[in-house]
């Protein structure tokens, strides 16, 4: 969006949240939002009722989605558990079952540590 010049928080009067890629399309062909940030393949974007109706302002690089975010008060014992379990599910196998599903639903592989996307822009960036 810098390359067009918009800046969200200059350019529209208010800012939602909306819980869902499909919740903010949805909003923007209602008439209720001006515009929404959305992955490219969110569903109702794809329909055709999208398609007649809306334009793309901007793409941006591969986005790593989907962040596990916990509570900063949880034992830090805990973080590391849960951490664990979600960074070493692709190699168990009741994990792959489940992450097949992810997949499915969400295009989700595997969860990464922060330290691994940071290096992935890292990269990106061609630092």
């Amino acid at each position: 969006m810098q390359k067009q010049d918009i800046s969200p928080l200059r350019d529209f009067s208010e800012i939602f949240f909306t819980l869902s890629h499909e919740a903010s399309v949805k909003g923007v062909l209602e008439g209720k939002y001006d515009a929404a940030a959305v992955y490219d393949n969110a569903p109702l974007l794809l329909s055709e009722l999208a398609n007649k109706s809306l334009i793309a302002i901007a793409d941006t690089e591969a986005i790593p989605t989907d962040p596990m975010v916990v509570n900063s008060d949880l034992e830090a014992s805990l973080k590391t558990s849960l951490q664990s379990a979600m960074t070493n599910m692709h190699n168990d196998e009741e994990g792959k079952k489940l992450l097949t599903l992810l997949y499915e639903s969400r295009g989700i592989e595997r969860y990464i540590t922060e330290a691994e996307v940071q290096e992935i822009i890292r990269l990106g960036d061609g630092e």
